[in-house]
């Protein structure tokens, strides 16, 4: 194992191979590290720990272990030129902010994969499309992430703007599925039940959200701090709009 805070803010660091039987770096490993542009990983790491390569900003690309089953919360974050990201035939999860900020523009997700947490998959502000291999939890229609099963709107790549008109069909939102999204608007049919804490937040872009009439709730922090927004239809038999849901909104 390479322990906590090993390389933490070496930032002369420029290159690093790891021994081939190595099975866990750990937490902070390599956080701060700004010159580290090169990493060479053995194929018998199975945890990358949280906040690994944060802040690693000359780092442009790496290939993960293929036997890499679980991605930390915030493993690299802020690595704002990391634009070619392989992550394997092995991941099984994605913690939080884990790639918060990077900078690809397709993210490529193995069958793999069983569990991305709430924010796992914000602020990659780049991003066009996720692609997804056949067979596993999730699939990307067109681009956009949703369940295997179609029923549910995981995650709307950041970059793609103009309107977007959710398929009928789909039953869920789930949280902070839109966040920082550069749509400027959203149509939400009526076979959407529920939706996610913060599905709509933190966009300079949204003008105009329609939603469906089947979701009797509009949560918390739906479309808190959307600084653009000017037009929300909401329909008759919505019940509850819950607390700061358009908090800070013009």
């Amino acid at each position: 194992k390479l322990g906590t805070y090993a390389f933490q803010n070496c930032s002369s660091l420029s290159k690093i191979v790891l021994p081939e039987n190595l099975t866990e770096i750990g937490q902070y490993a390599f956080d701060g590290c700004s010159s580290l542009s090169l990493v060479t990983m053995g194929n018998a790491v199975t945890t990358i720990g949280s906040s690994a390569f944060r802040g690693t900003a000359s780092l442009k690309e790496i290939a993960l272990s293929s036997a890499l089953k679980t991605i930390g919360s915030n493993a690299f974050a802020n690595d704002k030129n990391l634009t070619e990201l392989s992550l394997g035939k092995s991941v099984e999860s994605i913690g939080d902010n884990a790639f918060y900020g990077i900078g690809i523009k397709t993210l490529v997700l193995p069958s793999s994969l069983k569990t991305i947490n709430y924010y796992g998959l914000q602020a990659l502000q780049k991003l066009e499309n996720f692609v997804t291999e056949n067979g596993g939890t999730y699939q990307a229609v067109d681009g956009v992430l949703y369940t295997a099963n179609g029923t549910t709107l995981v995650a709307y790549p950041c970059s793609r703007n103009g309107e977007y008109r959710i398929p009928a069909g789909v039953t869920k939102i789930e949280r902070n599925a839109f966040y920082q999204t550069s749509l400027s608007k959203i149509v939400i049919p009526d076979s959407v039940t529920e939706i996610g804490e913060s599905a709509f937040d933190y966009s300079n872009d949204w003008k105009t959200i329609v939603f469906g009439k089947g979701a009797k709730v509009i949560p918390s922090s739906c479309c808190y701090y959307d600084r653009a927004l000017t037009t929300v239809i909401i329909p008759e038999g919505v019940t509850t709009i819950k607390e700061s849901a358009f908090w800070w909104c013009t």
